[in-house]
């Protein structure tokens, strides 16, 4: 699968994966060094900051997110191709 994003959504994007890193930390625990760095986001306010800013999030970015979700923690082989389109705005 292949996700075009301009700089923009890609940031938005990374927003979005952090969020779901913190909310569902049992699909990220591959990754002991991740899964402490967000326990301690967390622990420090960064929930509410990213759920806010994720509500704010176009839905068509966040269906794209939910599109590829499988893919970017593991559960489903394939490759995931996100491409940011430089110049693009």
């Amino acid at each position: 699968m292949k996700v075009n994003l301009t700089p923009k959504e890609y940031a938005d994007f990374v927003a979005i994966y952090l969020l779901d890193a913190i909310i569902h930390d049992e699909d990220f625990t591959k990754n002991d060094e991740f899964a402490e760095l967000m326990a301690n986001l967390s622990g420090k306010g960064a929930k509410s900051v990213l759920l806010r800013y994720y509500l704010s999030l176009p839905v068509s970015l966040r269906t794209q997110y939910r599109r590829v979700r499988e893919s970017l923690v593991g559960k489903k082989t394939g490759d995931t191709i996100l491409k940011v389109e430089r110049g693009a705005e």
